[in-house]
């Protein structure tokens, strides 16, 4: 199963490395799956990690480097979507794209928005519903 974890997970994960959202990186991290992170992602944690604990900034690579998330590198673009995708909020756009572009199964995320935006592939699952389909 191919999992892109999203920017929301990546930040609770870094901030409470014990919880849920850790738990699920750490699924999509084993095999049979792999896990994904767009470049669109880790821009959106290192500005969110500035912002609201600059403090952590510098725990922040080490981080990124031991949670072993495959790079997304894709060129797909809105418009390859043949608007197909309705998103409320723009900044998920790229995340979207990124996820379609690299053909994952699962985006992992308790973003309200990706929730809601009832795709059907990829799927969209919370950590915990993440977590509890794994052995």
């Amino acid at each position: 199963m191919r999992c892109l974890i999203d920017t929301n997970v990546l930040v609770s994960a870094f901030i409470w490395p014990s919880g849920i959202p850790a738990k699920a990186i750490r699924a999509a991290s084993r095999k049979p799956c792999t896990a994904y992170v767009s470049p669109h992602s880790l821009a959106e944690l290192r500005e969110v990690i500035g912002r609201k604990w600059p403090e952590s900034l510098r725990d922040l690579d080490a981080f990124i480097e031991s949670v072993l998330l495959d790079m997304v590198v894709t060129t797909k673009t809105i418009e390859d979507s043949s608007g197909s995708v309705a998103m409320r909020d723009i900044k998920d756009i790229p995340i979207l794209m990124d996820a379609i572009g690299e053909d994952v199964d699962v985006i992992i995320s308790g973003d309200k928005d990706f929730i809601e935006a009832g795709l059907s592939h990829p799927i969209v699952l919370t950590p915990a519903e993440f977590c509890e389909l794994q052995p």
